[in-house]
This record gives structure tokens, C-alpha cells and sequence, in this order.
């Protein structure tokens, strides 16, 4: 039923505890420190209350949820049993939450609540981040709440100020819930960046396109690849000072090895012939090919005939043509 339609103080046995009282703030009550009050998140109830309570078989600490007419609502606990017959009395900041105003309606129903594990704020303004050790504050100011609620703004007080946070996520045991209680358990925080926040910079336009153009491009061919490390390509000095030649190439190595195989190949067939004509009578024991030092110097060999060779002899000549070994002057070293 509708809560107008409802007497103060009326409870239904099929839900246990559940009464509705009209809502004041704690600044009502007469020789009261509304301050200490303003700090947790307790409320006071009359000591009917604590009867009707008493006969019940409730589970302790005494947990409640307090509804408005808006349907908004809030979990708390209970300080006192001292309050006026038909009213309750609550910090300003929770009537805050729920949108009353003094004498508003409420019903104050008792739960059973899992012990939470997680909590995440966010605060409204980015000046709760300034504080040195903004968790050190929240950890104390916490000590004075009972439970907390999914969606609703608690409140901080810091020396001469004050800090609005929202409650956005919270779990218990059970995993992700709407209320937990938070008596005599380990929970762990986090914060959400504030509300008033400035917002990220998007990436610009031009800039996504150029990161677009970038993935899709194909990826680069063999011949595009970079040449193969090649060894010893710097330049050489000699410690004379004077300069050296440049060593050739792999290939250029090749062709000269081949070029000098064929050669030598030239001059072994080239010798006998070489030999036989330019051998030294100087001394009967040298040998064609050799040097001998210490006799006579060797005569110098004839000049070459002019005269046309045979045809038996034609490839023989023709292959001397190119190289004719030991064919200088030789000298005595005495």
C-alpha cells in the first residue's frame, strides 16, 4: 500500500520489522551534537522501536533501509532509541539523498546485509584529490557508516571542509549487489576519475586517417628489403704512409685466380722450351729453372729467330710468345 495510506508506526509481521515514521534532521533534537551525527550515516529511532525490535528475532548490528515516497532509498544503522513517538531523526545528507524535506514520510524497514568486499567512488569535484592522503580520510570517515548503497553521495568532512562522493559499484560476497555492509570487514577502494574532470582529447581526424593509411599499407616485398651486410668493405692504409691498392672484389678474385691458373698453366708448358734455349754453360752442375749463386754470370741468351717456325713447332712458339721465364741477366754476388 501506499505509504499516506499507512499510521505511523505501523508493522507488518510478514516482513519483519517495517514501520514509517515522518523524517527530521538530527538538528531538531534538543541538546544534541548534531555534528557527530552528521559524520556517520546512524539514525535515531523512538524506543518503541526498540521493542517491537526486541520481540523479533533480528540479526545484529541492527541494519535498516529507509524508503521515501520518490521510491529513493538508503541503508544506515541506528544510534539511539531517544526520538519522539512517530518521528525518526537522520543526518542532513541523507535526507539530502533521498529528497525529503523535514517531515517527510519514510518507512524503516530491518535487513540482512552481506558483508562488502569492493567499493569504488567517484568524487565530484577533483578537489578531494588534492588532500595528501585522500584514502587515509575516506578510511576514517567510514568508520562512523554502517552500510553503503549503490547510487547514493556520502559525505566527508575535512578540517573546515566538505566532499561529496558517489557511490557507483559495490560487492559483497556474493559478487556485485546494491547494499553491503561494511561493519567490522576488509573492503577494498577505488576512485573514478571526478566528475568535473575535463574529458579526453579525442584523436583528430587527420591523424586517424594517416594511422588507417599506415595499417594498410602492404607489407614491404623482398625487393624492397634492405642489401645483405657485406664484411670488410671499409678502406685500408699501410703504416708507410703510402697508398695502398684496393683489394678486389669476390668476383674480381675469381676471374684473377682463373685468369692466373691459366697462366701458369702457359708457363709450364712454356719452361722446357725456354729452358732449353736459354740454359747457362757457366757451370755444369746447375739445372734449367734454378740460380746459382756464386759462379759466372751467364751469358745473355741469343735473340730470338727470325726464322718461321715448323708447323710441328708453330703452337710452341706461339705459346712462348706470352711469357718467357728466367729470361733477365743474372749477377754475381762477389
Amino acid at each position: 500500500p501506499p505509504l499516506q495510506d499507512l499510521p505511523y508506526g505501523f508493522l507488518s509481521n510478514d516482513r519483519g520489522f517495517s514501520q514509517h515514521y515522518l523524517c527530521y534532521p538530527v538538528s531538531f533534537l534538543p541538546d544534541r551534537n548534531s555534528e557527530v551525527v552528521e559524520k556517520g550515516d546512524k539514525i535515531i529511532m523512538p524506543p518503541s522501536a526498540l521493542d517491537q525490535l526486541a520481540r523479533l528475532r533480528v540479526t545484529y548490528p541492527m541494519l535498516f533501509r529507509v524508503r521515501a515516497e520518490s521510491g529513493r532509498s538508503i541503508h544506515c544503522g541506528v544510534l539511539e532509541f531517544i526520538a519522539e513517538e512517530g518521528s525518526v531523526f537522520m543526518p542532513f545528507w541523507m535526507m539530502q539523498n533521498l529528497g525529503l524535506h523535514e517531515g517527510g514520510l519514510v518507512e524503516v524497514t530491518n535487513v540482512n546485509l552481506s558483508k562488502g568486499t569492493f567499493v569504488k567512488f567517484q568524487p565530484q569535484t577533483s578537489n578531494f584529490l588534492d588532500i595528501s592522503n585522500h584514502k587515509a580520510v575516506l578510511e576514517s570517515t567510514l568508520r562512523n557508516y554502517s552500510a553503503l548503497t549503490k547510487g547514493e553521495t556520502i559525505r566527508i568532512f575535512f578540517g573546515t571542509k566538505t566532499f561529496d562522493l558517489d557511490v557507483i559499484q559495490v560487492k559483497g560476497s556474493g559478487g556485485e549487489c546494491d547494499a553491503v555492509s561494511i561493519i567490522e570487514t576488509d573492503v577494498n577502494v577505488d576512485f573514478a576519475p571526478p566528475s568535473d574532470a575535463p574529458a579526453p582529447v579525442p584523436v583528430s581526424a587527420p591523424r586517424k586517417k594517416e594511422n588507417e593509411k599506415a595499417s594498410s599499407k602492404p607489407p614491404p616485398t623482398d625487393e624492397s628489403a634492405p642489401p645483405t651486410f657485406v664484411p670488410f668493405q671499409g678502406a685500408g692504409f699501410r703504416l708507410d704512409g703510402k697508398p695502398c691498392v684496393a683489394v678486389a672484389s669476390s668476383s674480381s678474385r675469381s676471374t684473377s685466380q682463373s685468369t692466373s691458373s691459366s697462366s701458369s698453366s702457359v708457363q709450364t708448358t712454356s719452361q722446357p722450351t725456354s729452358s732449353s734455349s736459354s740454359a747457362a754453360p757457366s757451370s755444369p752442375s746447375s739445372a734449367a729453372g734454378k740460380l746459382v749463386f756464386g759462379g759466372k754470370p751467364s751469358s745473355p741468351p741469343p735473340p730470338p729467330s727470325t726464322k718461321p717456325a715448323s708447323a710441328s713447332g708453330q703452337s710452341s712458339g706461339e705459346e712462348a710468345k706470352g711469357f718467357t721465364p728466367f729470361s733477365g741477366r743474372g749477377y754475381s754476388l762477389r
